[in-house]
């Protein structure tokens, strides 16, 4: 659907529905901002990438896999998208499934780091985000790059 996002607005990090939301899609419509507003996306590796979408542009992701938000307040007037999300026709999977599967082939991660520190993280909803870091996420300070920096893809759709 349709999103109108306002000044101040932000998007706590999170995941998709796994059941419904396989591959999802971010049509951006149209913007008034004073400063890029990217969407944050944590990939596979552990690595951040920021995707700043323009009007016409479309970016496609794995939402129910990649933790992605929008943790930096919105900076303007308004920021409209379209959101679509996809699952193949016969799909029945469901969280106990999921879970299974995660166990199963060692993707459960279990234990602290060897440091035993981690970052506060606090719930906000459905998603979190961590309070003690500068836009609400730890891994925006320093190491996140542009999508095009990164071997990310990005097609136009000129409307």
């Amino acid at each position: 659907g349709l999103r109108l996002y306002r000044p101040g607005n932000w998007l706590t990090m999170h995941f998709d529905r796994m059941e419904t939301h396989v591959i999802s899609s971010i049509l951006h419509v149209d913007r008034d901002v004073d400063e890029p507003w990217p969407i944050v996306i944590e990939c596979y590796d552990g690595k951040t990438v920021e995707v700043d979408l323009k009007p016409g542009e479309m970016l496609f992701y794995e939402s129910a896999k990649c933790m992605h938000g929008r943790p930096r307040p919105l900076n303007g007037r308004f920021y409209t998208s379209l959101f679509m999300h996809y699952a193949p026709k016969d799909w029945k999977l469901e969280k106990k499934d999921i879970i299974v599967l995660l166990e199963k082939h060692g993707l459960w991660q279990k234990g602290l780091p060897p440091d035993g520190l981690l970052p506060a993280l606090r719930m906000k909803g459905t998603g979190f985000f961590e309070p003690d870091c500068p836009d609400h996420w730890c891994s925006l300070a320093g190491t996140a790059q542009p999508a095009a920096k990164t071997g990310g893809t990005q097609a136009r759709l000129d409307l």
